[in-house]
């Protein structure tokens, strides 16, 4: 391999998981940020200009998430579209809508989603290269849709057990670090099922999970030791694997196969868990606007009666 190459292929890997976390940024920040609620420290129209800003930025950079990962783009934009049907986000959905019919419209971009044909990838830390060689031809079409529609399987149950009863009377939002965790779970899960995964944006997911919400460590700390390993190991052992299956010529594809096994169970176990935490804090989040409410009709019914009384 060239020098410049390795160079290129260094910058797409180091582009690629930016790119991604900055899109999740943009989205979480956008979508606790709605025209109803402008901040009361400033006036209504620095409030629209903000606004205005950060849906140009985020529609950007969905564009170019849309254009060099197009699973992962569609996966963040529908459930920006659910956050946005639950709160009236027209910013959102419009800043959404472009890179769904970039890849809706692409036919190069709908096929970068599904798994491609056979013998044009290599091995990979995925749990579909294996299936895919084992499978008979005529069957390898049907296999492409299951590997290409499992991911969206997950997104419509968490939205809803996430969203349903997050809109108040006022449609108010979710606070921005619960939006930013949905936002990482979907993209992990996209991720962890996807046809060929990308180990930097998969690493690069973990640690902003325990950079931009710490508070995950003292939740999962009773298996954050079983977890650590259990990611760890695989990601040490599968170099070695390809190289005694491909180099070496001392052992099979089953060896490779089985780090790519663990890897998936553990990686599954760990966004499990932080999935749980997810609609833990959402549902405590719905409780405590229901009981808030409930105060709130208490005492308005105290008043009405004190009023009456005095009348």
């Amino acid at each position: 391999m060239a020098p410049d190459d390795v160079v290129i292929e260094a910058l797409v890997a180091v582009a690629q998981p930016v790119l991604l976390l900055s899109s999740i940024h943009a989205l979480s920040c956008l979508s606790s940020a709605s025209p109803p609620y402008p901040s009361s420290a400033s006036s209504p129209k620095a409030s629209a200009t903000r606004l205005v800003c950060m849906s140009t930025s985020t529609l950007l950079l969905l564009g170019l998430l849309a254009w060099s990962d197009p699973l992962m783009a569609t996966m963040l934009g529908l459930v920006a579209l659910c956050v946005a049907g639950s709160t009236h986000h027209v910013a959102l959905a419009a800043a959404v809508l472009p890179s769904l019919l970039l890849v809706m419209l692409s036919p190069e971009r709908r096929a970068m989603m599904a798994y491609p044909e056979p013998m044009t990838m290599g091995p990979d830390m995925g749990i579909w290269w294996y299936l895919m060689t084992e499978v008979f031809r005529q069957f390898q079409p049907y296999f492409r849709l299951v590997c290409a529609a499992h991911p969206f399987l997950y997104l419509p149950p968490l939205a809803f057990r996430v969203l349903a009863g997050s809109a108040t009377s006022q449609q108010q939002p979710l606070p921005e670090p619960l939006l930013r965790l949905l936002y990482l779970v979907i993209a992990s899960i996209s991720m962890l099922f996807r046809p060929s995964p990308i180990m930097t944006q998969q690493l690069s997911l973990v640690i902003a999970l325990v950079a931009w919400h710490p508070d995950l460590l003292m939740a999962l700390r009773p298996k954050l030791l079983l977890l650590s390993v259990g990611v760890g190991i695989p990601l040490l052992l599968a170099p070695i694997m390809k190289y005694l299956w491909l180099d070496a010529r001392s052992g099979n594809a089953n060896y490779l196969y089985f780090q790519t096994l663990v890897w998936t169970v553990f990686h599954s176990l760990l966004v499990l868990e932080v999935t749980v935490v997810l609609v833990q804090h959402a549902t405590k989040r719905r409780g405590g606007d229901e009981s808030k409410k409930e105060k709130k009709r208490i005492i308005s019914g105290r008043r009405e009666q004190s009023n009456t009384e005095i009348s």
